[in-house]
């Protein structure tokens, strides 16, 4: 964690710079991490049957998932499994935490990009209590929203390669504000008149738009084509749209340190390393428009 952060027991004071140097939203500030209900005592015997003590943890956890707050759950999840982890090695399996929320996630995403009406929330409910279809029903889509981070990460983990999707309209981009520097110098050199325009490989950092973006997707290249118009006093107006090519998921330590610590960073590094996680390919569909009047 950047050193402008003082991370006790989840209580984060200040902000947390990531090395591209977007500030994220501080942590959510409590005196103690967020801590699962005490199991009924209830009679001697038969004791809670384990399973359903997980379930109802895990339910507890899609609270905080639904709220946005992906990031306090990644510490708390990689902090009880870093008791399993000996010298950089996963000596005794998955906690039930990690093992449940790295397939719950990305099962809940892709079911709001299926049902684009439901919340996190309500998507969160659904997947906790159809895991067994999990596995079956995935193609795996992206939303954009609050569960996307944790989901790209499960995918990464436990998707074996397999491709996903999401949409450049889900992605929290405002292309027609932000500034592109080779698009910029297009609207430069247009003569007055009308001018038709492609420009091929631009990149675009997401973080200049969305720190949640920026956290799972990072940077993207895009194609932008339109028309400049400019007048002789000078004003003009760009009308057009960007399409994003493909993008490679690798989990890339220097935006998840930046997000959850070093301590969360270290730990999913030796679970990617158990589990032999492997990149995948998103494919970015759809088009933005682009409209610039000055």
């Amino acid at each position: 964690m950047c050193g402008n952060c003082r991370l006790r027991k989840f209580k984060l004071i200040g902000k947390c710079r990531m090395s591209n140097g977007i500030v994220l939203p501080p942590l959510v500030v409590r005196a103690t991490a967020p801590t699962y209900s005490p199991v009924p005592a209830g009679a001697a015997w038969p004791a809670p049957i384990p399973a359903m003590v997980f379930a109802a943890q895990q339910r507890e956890r899609n609270i905080y998932y639904s709220q946005g707050l992906w990031r306090e759950m990644i510490i708390k999840i990689t902090e009880e499994q870093g008791f399993y982890i000996k010298n950089g090695v996963l000596t005794a399996g998955f906690t039930p935490a990690m093992a449940r929320d790295m397939v719950t996630m990305p099962f809940a995403d892709n079911y709001i990009c299926l049902n684009p009406n439901m919340s996190p929330a309500q998507a969160l409910n659904y997947a906790s209590f159809n895991l067994a279809n999990a596995s079956t029903q995935q193609p795996t889509g992206f939303s954009g929203g609050v569960l996307t981070p944790v989901a790209a990460l499960g995918h990464f983990l436990l998707g074996k390669g397999r491709a996903a999707e999401t949409n450049i309209n889900s992605l929290g981009l405002n292309l027609s504000s932000t500034k592109i520097p080779m698009l910029e110098a297009a609207l430069a050199a247009a003569p007055i008149g009308r001018t038709v325009i492609t420009l091929d490989k631009v990149p675009y950092d997401t973080s200049s738009d969305s720190w949640m973006t920026s956290s799972w997707l990072g940077n993207i290249t895009l194609k932008i084509e339109g028309a400049i118009t400019r007048q002789d006093n000078g004003r003009l107006t760009f009308s057009g749209e960007a399409r994003a090519y493909n993008d490679i998921y690798d989990a890339n330590p220097s935006t998840f340190r930046s997000a959850v610590g070093e301590n969360a960073t270290s730990v999913l590094a030796v679970i990617e390393k158990y589990l032999n996680a492997t990149p995948y390919e998103i494919a970015i569909k759809g088009a933005n428009v682009i409209f610039i009047e000055r």
